[in-house]
């Protein structure tokens, strides 16, 4: 109750003189402990300095015997057992430990002392002053030890329960088993409440604790225990389940664990075009199994009627004035070989970068030498932006520049009117397949296009557009053959080995000579695994074509090897055929990082040795030309200048099918497509999953985009980005370990954050692959988490709570070093305590 003389006395001025001669001492001090006299958390409306000045009287005071001890400390006690908040008893709780309670002074109080501990009886340094004085005593009795130590159990501040944890540890070894007090029954409903504590270090230190006396439990005790199994996370229940029994919750626990899917069936390709009519609606450039058909198609049937086929393009029946007869008479096809064993493979994609010189000089039928091919030109004129717009739905840009290894002589005028030299710009090119298409279209029907030579582009992109080309050119001037070499048999892009057998001899038979390109995609497209009885089919034949195909089938396939870390580098030996080796010797694009390409460099990777892992700042020991900045003509290497990734009219998404035997090569001409840019093609999840189910070992390459495209938020819901990484494990052929430390190490650079990392991770898990993910996530830890040197965030700690919930998911078992190390650490931060958590759960 307010008392007006008290408040007002309170109100005055302390001084200890002054107090000392005051008459009313004894009855107004009383006062001050009232709970409606501490408004201000002491004497009413007295000011921090006021306080201040209260606390040094009052001491003084006690000190000279005016003010009695017992007075004081039981006032404290008294503020303390009616509770309020912090705040409000901050000056009675400085006044208390001011006075220095004696141990005698503590256990004429212990029954209240005993009360501020227990939940809702006293606040947090409240409770924390009654344990420090209690815990000074000795000979207190075993019930109040008992209600104690239950009383600190059943706290929800940390603090409190690990101190009351500490106190039952000491009890526990100071009382063996056959002492009165052995048993450790009292304590168990204390120990089921310290498992709700909201720390998860302090729960971890509750279980280790119930286990390492678990014999000390009777039958009651031990049910005491279990009772709390439900307020443990699953790594917890189950380790102390493991001692005393106990129901545990699923083995997923937030996740609904499902088996990993079959791997995919692809969708097979369209039929074959039999009448001229099935051609007379040309496919879409980026539709490559409908182009592929349709080109096939208009090579075998304008060598049956080309008067026909050209009816059904044009829309009327007006035969084709120019057209000279195939040089061969039609012949049937070869009969088809069976189909391939279900392949590994959607081929991989490709670097706009990786390009070699192309000597611009000459014709393509000069000559029929494989060797020259890639020194052949390539139709390449520019086209008109608005028929192809029109035509295709590809938007073409007005311009391109010609490699710096082109040789143009000077003063010569190029296509599109621009003086020649190395490293001009010319007109624009053709830049896709859609143009292609368009271009044949035209010729077929009176309607031709001018196609001036020259090109540009990655190994890929070339060996593409080289391929329509030689097509367009040999309809044109009447050399085509009765049909192509490379038409794929197979969804994934593979050939059948018999079967490409089969149209060489029909060739052979015929006299026609292959069309060198036409031939060596046929080649890339064969799986590596070839029966005996074809390759001995092949070596029989005599034809320069034909002794090419038994080569590459009888252990002449490059067999490339991926240079890792730093930089991306595909190397292979020479085959001889120009364009193959483009694709698998070609010079490296520039520093590429363990996150593709970088704003002028590559992302750090801690552990690679100096000069090799990069700067973002910038690459200064790579040569000028060469650092990798996909924004500009300074990241292009030799050969490759001025073809910014992303204007090749759509093809990004055919490169998968060119090489299907050979993903990891396919990911390494990917590598400058993997950072989104306005306006220009990047890898995403259909490519990704391109990779997956094609063919040939995965490496860092593979695990390079499909990082990109786990951490990339923009590339889709975290289920379609997942999908490359569920069908990988589904094939059993995901490198978890490799895929993590990428993904680790782009988490580190500016690019990408690693909740998107995460968020795909889960998904993966949902999907199945929930004990691949956990190999992922221990390869993301060791390359993501901090050093002992470095400073731990919020997002480590993030990582860490992920992997506990990865590591139940997929029931793992085994230290992780880096976790171990964490969790060997004195500090107590959220972080460390997760590593413990962790490592916990994982020994």
């Amino acid at each position: 109750m307010p008392h007006p003389l008290a408040d007002q006395w309170a109100g005055e001025p302390p001084d200890a003189a002054r107090l000392r001669a005051d008459p009313r001492l004894d009855h107004l001090v009383r006062r001050l402990f009232e709970p409606g006299a501490g408004r201000a958390g002491g004497p009413p409306r007295a000011g921090r300095a006021a306080l201040g000045a209260w606390l040094t009287a009052l001491t003084t005071l006690a000190a000279e015997g005016r003010i009695g001890r017992d007075l004081l400390l039981d006032g404290c006690v008294r503020r303390f057992l009616h509770g309020g908040h912090d705040a409000g008893l901050r000056f009675f709780v400085r006044l208390h430990e001011s006075l220095e309670p004696t141990p005698d002074e503590v256990r004429e109080r212990a029954g209240d002392y005993l009360r501020l501990l227990r939940t809702g009886s006293g606040s947090s340094p409240v409770a924390g002053l009654a344990l420090r004085h209690l815990r000074r005593l000795t000979g207190l009795d075993a019930r109040d030890v008992t209600d104690a130590v239950r009383a600190l159990l059943s706290r929800p501040e940390r603090k409190l329960v690990a101190a009351g944890l500490a106190w039952l540890d000491e009890l526990a070894r100071t009382h063996p088993p056959g002492d009165r007090g052995g048993s450790l029954d009292a304590f168990a409903p204390g120990l089921a409440a310290a498992f709700g504590c909201p720390s998860g270090d302090v729960q971890g230190r509750a279980v280790r604790l119930a286990i390492k006396y678990a014999k000390r439990f009777g039958p009651a005790g031990a049910e005491a225990v279990r009772a709390g199994l439900g307020a443990l996370p699953q790594d917890l229940a189950e380790t102390l389940a493991a001692a005393f029994g106990g129901e545990t919750p699923p083995a997923g626990g937030d996740l609904a664990l499902v088996p990993l899917p079959a791997p995919r069936r692809l969708r097979p390709l369209p039929p074959r075009p039999r009448t001229p009519a099935d051609l007379a609606h040309p496919p879409r450039g980026d539709d490559w199994q409908a182009a592929e058909r349709w080109l096939a198609g208009v090579v075998r049937l304008h060598a049956e009627d080309p008067g026909a086929l050209a009816a059904a393009l044009s829309g009327h029946a007006t035969a084709t004035p120019g057209l000279r007869a195939p040089a061969a008479p039609a012949s049937a096809d070869p009969p088809a070989a069976p189909g391939l064993p279900a392949a590994s493979g959607l081929p991989a994609s490709a670097d706009p970068r990786a390009s070699t010189d192309l000597r611009a000089s000459g014709d393509p039928r000069a000559s029929a030498d494989l060797r020259a091919s890639a020194d052949a030109p390539v139709s390449a004129g520019p086209p008109a932006a608005s028929g192809l717009r029109a035509a295709t739905g590809l938007r073409v840009p007005g311009g391109v520049r010609v490699p710096g290894g082109v040789r143009v002589p000077g003063g010569v005028r190029v296509p599109g009117g621009v003086r020649g030299g190395g490293g001009v710009r010319v007109g624009g090119g053709v830049r896709g397949v859609g143009e292609w298409v368009r271009r044949i279209v035209g010729l077929l029907t009176s309607r031709p296009e001018r196609t001036p030579h020259g090109e540009a582009g990655p190994a890929p992109h070339r060996l593409l557009l080289r391929r329509w080309a030689e097509v367009h050119d040999a309809l044109r001037d009447g050399t085509s053959p009765p049909y192509l070499l490379a038409e794929p048999t197979e969804p994934t892009g593979h050939l059948d080995p018999a079967e490409l057998v089969a149209r060489l001899a029909g060739y052979q038979r015929a006299g026609v000579r292959a069309l060198p390109a036409d031939l060596q995609q046929a080649l890339l497209r064969l799986p590596r695994a070839v029966p005996p009885e074809v390759v001995t089919r092949a070596r029989a034949l005599t034809s320069e074509a034909g002794r090419a195909a038994a080569r590459w089938m009888d252990g002449g396939r490059p067999e490339p090897a991926t240079t890792w870390p730093g930089r991306l580098r595909v190397r292979a030996r020479a085959t001889g055929l120009a364009l193959i080796d483009d694709l698998y010797a070609a010079p490296p694009a520039g520093p590429v990082g363990p996150a593709g390409p970088a704003e002028g460099g590559q992302a750090v990777d801690r552990g690679d040795p100096p000069g090799d892992h990069g700067d973002p700042r910038g690459d200064r020991g790579d040569p000028p030309g060469d650092h990798g900045d996909p924004r500009g003509d300074h990241g292009d290497p030799p050969g490759d200048r001025g073809d910014s990734p992303g204007d090749h009219g759509g093809s990004l998404s055919w490169w998968p099918y060119l090489m299907p035997s050979d993903r990891e090569v396919v990911a390494r001409h990917f590598a400058p497509y993997l950072l989104r840019r306005p306006g220009r093609e990047h890898v995403g999840p259909r490519q990704a999953i391109a990779l997956a189910v094609a063919g040939g070992p995965p490496g860092d390459g593979v695990a390079l985009v499909l990082a990109h495209v786990v951490a990339d938020r923009t590339a889709g819901g975290a289920e379609r980005r997942a999908a490359p990484v569920v069908e990988l494990a589904a094939r059993g052929e995901l490198d978890g370990a490799r895929l993590g430390r990428q993904l680790g190490l782009l988490s580190r650079g500016p690019w990408f954050k690693p909740g998107p990392v995460l968020e795909t991770l889960e998904a993966a898990a949902a999907l199945g692959a929930h004990r691949e993910v956990w190999q992922v996530v221990t390869g993301f830890l060791d390359a993501f988490l901090p050093g002992p040197e470095e400073r731990a965030t919020a997002r480590h700690t993030q990582a860490l709570t992920f992997a506990l919930r990865a590591a139940r998911w997929a029931g793992a078992r085994g230290a992780v070093p880096c976790v171990a190390e964490i969790a060997a650490r004195r500090a107590s931060n959220n972080f460390v305590r997760e590593a413990r958590r962790l490592h916990t759960y994982l020994t």
